[in-house]
């Protein structure tokens, strides 16, 4: 997972909340919502909505390196037709270094319910070690465990060879995929949406690689108002999200898998993602921000030096 001392750092905030991760929660297209978004809002077979894409704006691009704030925990209640599914956590360790490269690792996790349980019993951890240097991922692993059958998928972010190794029951299998040099996995891909200060009507687009699959994203900032969350009235900025499916070589999938998503962020310093919502083919599954801790928002700043 890397180095000792920046496990310490992270297994800290962890512990935090090691009671309630005992009960996060969610069926298996909902855990993936979040904590793998791109999956669910792209591959359920459903129609997807039409909505325009703005015209891209060069100076309207994500930033390339995020927000990371050490020892920051975040936590979402994900709710589908009224009930709650899920809990995600997401945890960011201390900045520090990664075979010599200045890097930060974050951790995410999710579990199903004991209700979804009944159904199907998922739980899926994300590890991912991103650069400070470029705000690219230098690797990620995934443990993926539905109904006792467990996947690891090791993800290698070189410039040479980019691609995966996926072990399933014993089997290992490797792929690899052609990018232009800007690939972004879960993590980091959120970490630079928070910190994207685009203007309303203006888009931009970035690829993320998320657990075997790829995409291009097209990103609009839709609107800033005030929204409703559990610590009262917020200003928040809506940023909307198409995603479209690609082959590991960078070619659109026909039929085309696309899917819509939007997110909601703080108009503020925290940059907090307070809502998300996703169309699934079982309907819309909305994430809520619950609960978070941020250390010296001072020290989040510093990483994007």
């Amino acid at each position: 997972m890397g180095p000792h001392w920046l496990q310490i750092g992270l297994c800290a905030a962890v512990v935090r909340s090691v009671t309630a991760l005992q009960h996060c929660g969610a069926a298996y297209w909902v855990v993936l919502v979040f904590c793998q978004v791109l999956p669910v809002a792209s591959g359920c077979g459903a129609s997807p909505k039409s909505v325009a894409v703005p015209p891209l704006n060069p100076e309207a691009s994500l930033p390339p390196l995020g927000l990371y704030c050490p020892d920051e925990h975040l936590k979402w209640s994900l709710r589908w037709k009224g009930l709650e599914a899920a809990t995600s956590e997401m945890v960011t360790g201390q900045p520090g270094e990664i075979d010599g490269k200045p890097a930060i690792i974050v951790y995410s996790l999710s579990r199903s319910s004991e209700l979804a349980r009944i159904f199907r019993e998922v739980s899926e951890e994300l590890t991912s070690h991103i650069s400070l240097v470029t705000g690219r991922p230098l690797q990620n692993v995934s443990h993926n465990v539905e109904d006792r059958v467990s996947e690891i998928l090791d993800v290698d972010y070189s410039d040479t060879r980019p691609g995966y190794s996926a072990s399933l029951s014993g089997t290992v299998k490797k792929r690899e995929w052609t990018h232009d040099g800007d690939a972004a996995d879960f993590h980091s891909f959120l970490a630079r949406l928070r910190f994207w200060d685009g203007t309303p009507a203006s888009g931009t687009f970035v690829f993320v690689q998320s657990a075997r699959s790829y995409y291009r994203v097209d990103l609009a900032v839709r609107e800033s108002k005030s929204i409703s969350t559990p610590a009262g009235k917020t200003a928040a900025i809506r940023i909307h999200g198409h995603a479209t499916r690609l082959h590991l070589d960078g070619k659109k999938l026909e039929p085309p898998e696309v899917r819509e998503f939007t997110l909601w962020r703080s108009d503020d310093s925290r940059f907090l993602p307070l809502r998300f919502e996703v169309e699934t083919r079982l309907g819309l599954v909305r994430g809520t921000l619950v609960d978070f801790h941020q250390g010296d928002l001072a020290k989040c700043i510093e990483t994007q030096a």
